[in-house]
C-alpha cells in the first residue's frame, strides 16, 4: 500500500450542470446509477440486488427518451445529461462501475444481466478523441455530440477539457487530479444512498477532501493504491520501494494529492520491503476487463517459472465466419444463417445478397443453385421453386414460371415442353394434363394427352384445348372445348367436323355446336323451315289458309295482264313514239333494271345486310324470292324448282287458253248479239303478246335454267347450290333432278325463244319474194304485226337491237353461274358485258327517243357502278395469278386491237396520198378525197329524188316530213345542211364556216312560195314509188314502217 485516493464526480465550474447540482445539494449513488448505467428504468427498478426508486431518483421525468438535468428538479435546465469517464483500460472505471452499478452485473459473472455503460459510437469516439483545436472540441460537443451515452477517455486531460467545455456535462476521474483543478471544477457531494434520490435520501451528502478520504467519511469512492513487485525484480527495485516509504518517499505521494498511509500502515510496509516481500507468492493470471469489437478472448495454458499451471490471456482477431460486436472479453460467435464474414477480426457478419445465401459460420456466400431462388437479403438456405417454376442460372433471385408450352413438376430439372401440336392454356403449368391441343387444333378422335392434333377445319373455331372426343358429352357439358362452327356455318351432329357455309339466310346460322339453327329453321345449312312452315320477319311460322286462293288469284291476275297486253301492245307501229309506246317502253326497262338487280344478290358478294334485303325483295320478278312456295309445294328443292321451271310453260299455256277462249267468245257474241262488235284475236296479235310477255320474263327464264349451275364451295369442300344450299352440287340425285329441269326449260324455252326472235326479225327485213305488190305487202305487215314486239321501241336503222338487248339478258344471266370461288372474276364478267354492251348503245343510240336513250346509258353506267363498289365487299383473294394472267390477256387484245385500227387509218391515208383519183375506195370509208363510184351512185339517187320531191306541194311534203321519225328528220336536217353548204362554196374552209354559223347561200336560193328548187333540166317529174316486188333492204322495210 503506497497511499489512499477518492474518486471525483466532477462539473464546469458554471453552466446547467453545476447550478442543478448547486440546487439540489448534491447527488446520491442511485441518481450516479440512473445517469451512468445502460439499464433502462424498468430494469433499475427491477433489480434482484435492490432496485432504484426511480419516481425519487427522477421525480420530474418527462419520459422523452432522454435523460435531462430536469428529470432531477423542476427548477433545472431541460438540458441532456451528457457523461463522460475513465476508458475500460482504466481501473478508474473499474472502480466507479462496481461502486455505482450492481458489481456483479459490471462483472459479467454468470447468471447476471450486464450492466455497463451506454457508450458513444466507435466512430463518435474517435473522432472526438482525434481532434485537437479547442475550437472544434467546442462545436462536436454543440451540435454532433449524442445525448445519453458515455464519452470515454484514457487520459483524465481529456476528460476534464471535454466537461469544462460542455456545461451539460457530468464526468468522474480520481480526487488528485480534481485537486490540481479544482479553480475549474465544481465537485459533488455524494451520499451513499443507492435506492432513492437526493430529496428522499437520509443519508449525509459528503463533499470529497484529503481529510475525508483518510478517516474513511468519504467511503463510498475511497480506494488504496497498490504497487505490485515481482519476486524475481526485488533485487532491482528493493532501493526504489525503500524510498518511496522514507520520509521524503511520502511527501511526494502527499504532493500529488493522494493521501499518505498511516503510520502503522508505512511500517508494516516498510519490514516487507526489508524482508525483500513473500518469497513463496505467486501471481495470478486474470483475463482482460474487455477485448476490442473483433477479437476473441484467446487462454493458452502454460507453467511459470514456479512450475505452477497458468492461462495466458490475449485478444486475437476472429477467424473468418465469426465475429464480435462488443468489448466484452468472450468468444467470438459463428455468423448465423444467411449472414457470412470473409475477414478475420470482424466485428459484424454481413448479410447474404438477394440470391445468395449463408449456413452458419460461413466465411462467404454461396449463389443459390438450379430451381432454387433467395428473394430477400440474409437467407439461410434458398427457397426451392414450386413446380411450374424454374430458374436457368445460378445466383436467381426470384423463380421464373415455365412459359407457355411448357410444364415442370418437383422431378423435373428444367421446364418440359408439350408434346407436338400442344400447349399450355397458362404459365407456370405443373403437369402433363395441363398440355392440350393449341388454339386453332383439335385433339383427334381417341387422342391422347400425348396427341396427337389436328388443324381446326376451314369454317370452324377451335378454342384451346378442344377434342373431337367432347362432342359425345358436349349435350351434358357443354363447357367442355369443341371445335366450334364460325358465325354462317353449319355441320352435321352426326358428322360434326364437316363444316357448310350457309347462304340463304346467313343469320339462321349462329355457329357454335353442330346442328344448330336460328329462327326455327332445319336441316342442311338451315335452309329450309319445317314441313307446313314458311319463312317470315322473325323466323319459321305456321302456314296460313289462303294460298290457294292466292295461286287462284294469280292464275286471273296472269290472263288479265294477257289481255291488256294484247290490246296494248298490237298498235299499229309508228315512225315516232306514242303515250302507248312510251308507257310501255318505262315499264319494260323498269323490269329490266328490277330482274338484273335481283339476280345481283346470287353473286358471291357479301353484300351489306340492308342490301341484300333490298335485292331480295326484288327476286320475285324471276320467281326466287318473296313467294311462299313451301306452303303448297313443301320444303324440298326438286319441287320448287320444278314449280319455277313451269313458270314460262304456264305463261304460254295460259295465252293459248286465251286465245281460243277469245275465239269462242266472239262466236257467242256473234250468235247472241248480231250487231255486237267483238273481234276474236288474230294469230299475229296474240304471238306480240305471246313475245312481249316472254321478253319481258325472259332474263327471268334464263336466270331459272342457270340455277343448277350455280354453285357456291363450302369449307369441307363439298359445293351447295346458291339458291338451294340444301342441295348439294353433282353430289346428290336432287341436283340431277334440278338440272334435267334446267336443261329442259333451257331446250323448250330459252333456246326456241332466243331462235323465234333472232328468225322473226330476219323475216321482218327480209320478206319473201312474191308476184304482186299487194300480196308482199300484206305479208310484210302480218311479219311486223307478229314480231312487233322486237321493233316497236327501237328506230328503224337499228331493227336488231331487240335481239342484242336480250342477248345481254342472257349473258348477265349467266353470271352467278361462273365459279363462285372466283367472286372477282363474277363482277368483272358483269362489268364486261354492261361496257361493251354501254358502248354500242352509245354509238347506236337505238331507241326511238331520245330520253330513253339516256335512260338506258345511265341505267347501265349506274349498273357498273354498283357492280364495282360491290368488290370492297368482297373478301381479298390471295390467289392473284389467275387474275393477272388475265389482265395481260386482256391488255394484249387492247393493244391489238389499237394496232388493227391504226393500221387502218395509215392504210387509207397512204392509198389517198399515193394513189390519187383511185376508184377503189371501199365504201363507208371515211379516207379519202376522190370521187368513188358510191359517190356516183349517191349522186344519181339524190338527183331523182330532188325531181320527185319538186313536183309536190308544201303541205304534202311537210306531212311526210310529219310521218318521219325524230332521229331521222335530225339526220335529213344535217344532211341537208351540209350539202346546202358544200353546194354554196367550193372552198372548204368557207364550208366549215358557213356550217358553223348555220347559214348557206343555197338558203337564200329556196323559193318561199313554192317551197321547191327549180329542177336542174327544167323538167318537173311527179313522185312517185318504186314498182313490183320491193328489194331485200331496210329501205322498203321502212316505208311500210311509216
Amino acid at each position: 500500500v503506497v497511499g489512499v485516493d477518492g474518486l471525483a464526480v466532477v462539473t464546469a465550474a458554471s453552466g446547467p450542470a453545476a447550478s442543478c447540482i448547486l440546487t439540489m445539494g448534491g447527488l446520491t449513488l442511485a441518481q450516479l446509477r440512473w445517469m451512468f448505467s445502460d439499464w433502462t428504468d424498468e430494469q433499475l427498478r427491477n433489480d434482484r440486488n435492490g432496485g432504484v426508486d426511480v419516481s425519487s431518483v427522477a421525480p420530474h421525468d418527462d419520459n422523452n427518451g432522454v435523460k435531462e438535468w430536469s428529470d432531477l428538479n423542476v427548477e433545472c435546465a431541460a438540458v441532456p445529461i451528457n457523461i463522460y469517464g475513465a476508458g475500460a483500460l482504466s481501473g478508474t472505471s473499474a472502480f466507479f462501475g462496481e461502486a455505482v452499478f450492481c458489481a456483479n452485473c459490471f462483472a459479467k459473472k454468470a447468471g447476471y444481466t450486464p450492466e455497463k455503460f451506454p457508450a458513444c459510437s466507435k466512430a463518435d469516439i474517435d473522432e472526438l478523441d482525434h481532434l485537437e483545436a479547442l475550437a472544434d472540441i467546442q462545436s462536436f460537443l454543440d451540435t454532433k455530440r449524442n445525448p445519453d451515452c458515455y464519452m470515454p477517455s484514457e487520459d483524465d486531460e481529456q476528460i476534464m477539457q471535454w466537461v469544462t467545455m460542455d456545461k451539460k456535462g457530468i464526468a468522474y476521474f480520481g480526487y488528485a487530479y480534481f485537486a490540481h483543478n479544482a479553480p475549474k471544477l465544481s465537485v459533488v457531494r455524494i451520499a451513499s444512498d443507492t435506492k432513492k434520490g437526493v430529496h428522499d435520501t437520509t443519508d449525509a451528502l459528503i463533499m470529497p477532501s484529503a481529510f475525508a478520504i483518510m478517516d474513511g467519511s468519504y467511503a463510498v469512492f475511497t480506494r488504496t493504491l497498490y504497487m505490485n513487485v515481482d519476486n524475481a525484480a526485488w533485487p532491482l527495485v528493493k532501493k526504489f520501494m525503500e524510498f518511496g516509504y522514507s520520509d521524503t518517499g511520502m511527501e511526494l505521494v502527499a504532493e500529488e494529492g493522494y493521501v499518505k498511509p498511516n503510520a502503522a500502515i508505512r511500517a508494516k510496509m516498510s519490514r516487507r520491503v526489508a524482508e525483500g516481500g513473500n518469497p513463496t507468492a505467486d501471481y495470478i493470471t486474470l483475463p482482460p476487463d474487455e477485448c476490442p469489437n473483433g477479437t476473441a478472448l484467446n487462454e493458452t495454458p502454460y507453467l511459470n517459472v514456479f512450475g505452477n499451471p497458468k492461462t495466458e490471456y490475449t485478444c486475437v482477431d476472429c477467424e473468418v465466419g465469426f465475429a464480435k460486436a462488443d468489448n466484452r472479453p468472450i468468444k467470438c460467435s459463428p455468423c448465423i444463417q444467411g449472414t457470412f464474414a470473409s475477414t478475420t477480426g470482424s466485428s459484424a457478419c454481413t448479410f447474404c445478397k438477394p440470391g445468395e445465401y449463408a449456413e452458419q459460420g460461413s466465411s462467404k456466400p454461396s449463389l443459390c443453385p438450379l430451381n432454387t431462388c433467395a428473394p430477400m437479403p440474409g437467407q439461410g438456405q434458398c427457397n426451392t421453386c414450386d413446380q411450374g417454376f424454374f430458374t436457368d442460372e445460378l445466383g436467381a433471385t426470384s423463380c421464373d414460371r415455365c412459359a407457355e408450352g411448357t410444364y415442370r413438376t418437383m422431378n423435373d430439372s428444367i421446364c418440359v415442353t408439350c408434346p407436338v401440336g400442344m400447349t399450355t392454356e397458362f404459365r407456370a403449368a405443373t403437369q402433363l394434363i395441363d398440355c392440350a391441343c393449341a388454339e386453332d387444333s383439335f385433339l383427334i378422335e381417341g387422342g391422347t394427352v400425348m396427341g396427337p392434333c389436328a388443324p381446326c377445319p376451314p369454317g370452324m373455331v377451335c378454342p384451346f384445348g378442344s377434342r373431337f372426343d367432347n362432342f359425345a358429352k358436349f349435350a351434358e357439358d357443354p363447357l367442355l372445348p369443341i371445335p366450334t362452327l364460325e358465325k354462317h356455318h353449319w355441320s352435321n351432329p352426326s358428322e360434326p367436323l364437316s363444316s357448310f357455309k350457309c347462304r340463304i339466310d346467313m343469320n339462321s346460322c349462329p355457329g357454335g355446336g353442330p346442328g344448330t339453327c336460328n329462327g326455327g329453321r332445319v336441316g342442311r345449312v338451315c335452309a329450309v323451315c319445317p314441313e307446313g312452315q314458311t319463312w317470315g320477319d322473325h323466323g319459321c311460322m305456321a302456314c296460313a289458309g289462303g294460298f290457294g286462293a292466292v295461286l287462284y288469284l294469280a292464275v286471273f291476275a296472269c290472263s288479265g295482264s294477257i289481255i291488256f297486253a294484247y290490246y296494248a301492245g298490237n298498235s299499229p307501229l309508228r315512225a315516232n313514239v306514242t303515250i302507248a309506246t312510251a308507257g310501255s317502253t318505262l315499264a319494260s326497262q323498269f323490269l329490266t333494271i328490277v330482274q338484273i338487280l335481283s339476280m345481283f344478290k346470287d353473286l358471291n358478294v357479301q353484300w351489306p345486310a340492308d342490301v341484300r334485303h333490298v335485292f331480295e325483295g326484288l327476286a320475285f320478278t324471276v320467281g326466287s324470292g318473296g313467294i311462299s312456295y313451301e306452303c303448297f309445294l313443301g320444303s324440298k328443292a326438286a319441287w320448287k324448282y320444278s314449280f319455277r321451271c313451269i313458270l314460262p310453260i304456264f305463261f304460254v299455256c295460259n295465252i293459248v287458253l286465251v286465245y281460243f277462249g277469245s275465239k269462242v267468245v266472239a262466236k257467242i257474241v256473234k250468235f247472241k248479239s248480231p250487231g255486237t262488235m267483238f273481234k276474236a284475236w288474230d294469230l299475229d296479235g296474240t304471238l306480240n303478246t305471246a313475245g312481249q310477255i316472254l321478253q319481258a320474263l325472259f332474263i327471268g327464264v334464263a336466270a331459272i335454267v342457270v340455277v343448277p349451275l350455280q354453285c357456291y364451295p363450302h369449307p369441307n369442300g363439298l359445293k351447295s347450290l346458291s339458291q338451294y344450299p340444301e342441295v348439294l352440287c353433282f353430289h346428290e340425285g336432287d341436283h340431277t333432278m334440278l338440272l334435267l329441269f334446267g336443261v329442259m326449260i333451257a331446250i323448250l324455252f330459252v333456246i326456241p325463244f332466243l331462235a323465234y326472235c333472232i328468225y322473226g326479225t330476219y323475216l321482218v327485213v327480209n320478206p319473201k319474194e312474191c308476184e304482186t305488190g299487194r300480196e308482199s305487202a300484206h305479208h310484210a305487215e302480218r311479219m311486223i304485226r307478229r314480231y312487233r314486239f322486237l321493233l316497236f321501241r327501237f328506230r328503224a336503222d337499228v331493227w336488231w337491237w331487240g335481239n342484242l338487248f336480250m342477248l345481254r339478258q342472257l349473258l348477265l344471266a349467266f353470271a352467278p353461274s361462273l365459279p363462285a370461288t372466283t367472286p372477282h372474276g363474277q363482277s368483272i364478267y358483269v362489268i364486261i358485258v354492261l361496257c361493251f354492251y354501254g358502248f354500242a348503245q352509245a354509238h347506236y343510240w337505238p331507241w326511238k327517243a331520245p330520253e330513253f336513250n339516256l335512260l338506258d346509258l345511265y341505267v347501265t353506267a349506274g349498273l357498273v357502278v354498283v357492280i364495282t363498289i360491290s368488290m370492297v365487299f368482297i373478301p381479298t383473294t390471295e390467289d392473284t395469278a389467275d387474275y393477272a394472267k388475265s389482265l395481260i390477256a386482256f391488255l394484249f387484245v387492247l393493244g391489238l386491237g389499237m394496232i388493227v385500227l391504226l393500221s387502218r387509218i395509215g392504210f387509207y391515208t397512204c392509198k389517198d396520198k399515193f394513189l390519187k383519183r383511185s376508184r377503189s375506195t371501199l365504201p363507208g370509208s371515211s379516207f379519202g378525197s376522190d370521187k368513188t363510184d358510191v359517190d356516183m351512185d349517191m349522186g344519181r339517187k339524190m338527183h331523182g329524188l330532188a325531181n320527185s320531191l319538186s313536183s309536190r306541194g308544201i303541205p304534202e311534203f311537210v306531212e311526210s316530213l310529219a310521218q318521219m321519225s325524230y332521229y331521222d328528220r335530225i339526220a335529213l336536217v344535217k344532211g341537208l345542211n351540209a350539202y346546202a353548204a358544200s353546194m354554196s362554196e367550193p372552198d372548204p374552209k368557207m364550208v366549215l364556216k358557213l356550217r358553223l354559223t348555220g347559214l348557206t347561200r343555197s338558203d337564200r336560193s329556196l323559193d318561199s312560195s313554192t317551197g321547191s328548187h327549180a329542177k336542174v333540166d327544167g323538167s318537173s317529174e311527179k313522185p312517185r314509188l318504186m314498182d313490183g316486188c320491193p328489194e331485200k333492204g331496210m329501205a322498203d322495210y321502212a316505208l311500210v314502217w311509216i
